[in-house]
């Protein structure tokens, strides 16, 4: 069975749900945020190519997004700041993210903390790029 990118998102999802004091890791784009600290991971920038006869392969990344509430700069930042280590932690233990790609292709980029807007609601987010390498059959 061909594992697609959303099958890695929903590891990812897995894998930082799990993360004490993480209280939101949805599924499904959020339309708004209400739970904090949240993770969103979606797909970002990324190359399709062709390996061999229907064979695909997918090189790009995952980016992930832990969000807080922006309103106390200080008190939030100082909470995000202990998920920097475990959330790369956890995808080290897990390089291929259950078998879904064939390898995270380290380095992880970081962006560090920035000030977001989703959806109206102003907040902080610590930002991950995880690149990734997928190769599956063409369906």
């Amino acid at each position: 069975m061909s594992k697609t990118i959303a099958d890695a998102v929903a590891r990812v999802q897995a894998l930082v749900g799990a993360i004490d004091g993480i209280t939101s890791a949805p599924t499904t784009l959020p339309g708004k945020l209400s739970r904090f600290p949240t993770a969103i991971i979606y797909p970002g920038p990324g190359t399709w190519t062709t390996v061999a006869d229907a064979v695909k392969r997918f090189e790009g990344e995952l980016t992930l997004e832990l969000h807080v509430p922006s309103g106390d700069l200080g008190r939030e930042s100082d909470k995000l700041l202990g998920y920097v280590e475990s959330v790369v932690n956890e995808l080290a233990d897990d390089p291929t993210l259950n078998n879904t790609v064939q390898t995270i292709q380290w380095p992880i980029r970081f962006d560090g903390l920035v000030g977001r807007v989703w959806n109206g609601v102003e907040t902080l987010a610590y930002v991950w790029h995880i690149p990734i390498r997928m190769e599956n059959t063409i369906t």
